[in-house]
């Protein structure tokens, strides 16, 4: 039996000299940087990549005007200022019953609704600025950007989630009260082509109530598991207006009746009592031509 061994090639004492002449010769041809690890640098650019836009979306601005309580006068003065012609009578008479009203205004704005709008645009004085501004001075008009796409669902949100809300709702002229638990009022928009440079708008009144729960939801073939909680969508009072280039969508509460959706959506708590909200939606942009022109 043989055992196998393992042997060792070893250089003679006189080529040792060999090993740090070889470096030396490689460190020639290459440069000593072939010892040093490999970087390479990272563009950032294009990690971080900027929010794009759609052609197909429209940008709203979104207002949520608290009227103070001496501004009775103005409200009224500014609804006869309001074209509410503009709102299917039908949907007119749905609102209204249910304590709301809409209509549209511009592009020229009326001078009640300028007033509005221009209550935070007063800067602070010196003394306000050292003193601090009081509680029932705080600005009353709330701004955002909604970026909606065409044919899209976008959300306006009315009011924070109350713990319940007490609804009456009057449809097909009886009257039916039902309480929601965890419930908050928000608007569902949408956006579709119109005539001209003109979009199609739509707004729905919704409760969304209860607890979240997961629910699978798809959209453009793709599934997704989301939180979500119960939803009412109020049909009847959808309301669909026709909006050009800097008009307003004027929508508030019709009426001095409680527990009605116009009371939920449009009356919160203030430091002076309940006060009155306003919501006014403004087209600030439009999708490229091409894409009215499909509409058409």
């Amino acid at each position: 039996m043989h055992r196998q061994t393992s042997t060792t090639c070893r250089l003679p004492p006189r080529h040792l000299f060999a090993r740090p002449l070889l470096l030396c010769i490689l460190c020639a041809s290459t440069g000593c940087g072939v010892f040093a690890p490999r970087t390479e640098q990272v563009n950032t650019d294009t990690l971080l990549h900027p929010a794009s836009t759609f052609d197909d979306s429209v940008t709203l601005e979104i207002f949520f005007a608290s009227l103070p309580c001496d501004f009775v006068e103005q409200k009224e003065r500014l609804w006869t200022l309001v074209d509410e012609q503009q709102i299917d009578s039908k949907t007119r008479r749905q609102l209204v019953r249910n304590g709301m009203r809409a209509g549209l205004v511009g592009p020229q704005i009326p001078d009640p609704l300028a007033e509005i709008l221009q209550l935070t645009e007063q800067a602070p004085s010196s003394q306000e600025k050292q003193q601090g501004v009081p509680l029932e001075h705080e600005p009353r008009v709330a701004k955002r950007l909604l970026q909606l796409r065409m044919g899209r669902r976008g959300e306006i949100i009315a009011a924070p989630v109350a713990k319940e809300i007490p609804l009456l709702l009057i449809e097909h002229g009886s009257v039916a009260g039902r309480t929601f638990r965890e419930a908050q009022p928000l608007f569902a928009t949408e956006a579709q082509p119109g005539d001209g440079a003109h979009i199609l708008l739509t707004l729905a009144p919704e409760l969304h109530h209860g607890q979240p729960q997961q629910q699978w939801t798809g959209q453009d073939g793709i599934l997704r598991l989301d939180m979500t909680r119960n939803r009412e969508t109020y049909e009847q009072l959808r309301t669909q207006a026709a909006l050009g280039p800097g008009q307003m969508l004027v929508v508030g509460r019709a009426g001095q009746s409680t527990g009605n959706l116009g009371y939920h959506f449009f009356t919160e708590s203030a430091a002076e009592g309940r006060v009155e909200k306003l919501l006014i939606i403004r087209l600030a942009q439009t999708p490229a031509p091409d894409v009215f022109a499909e509409g058409e």
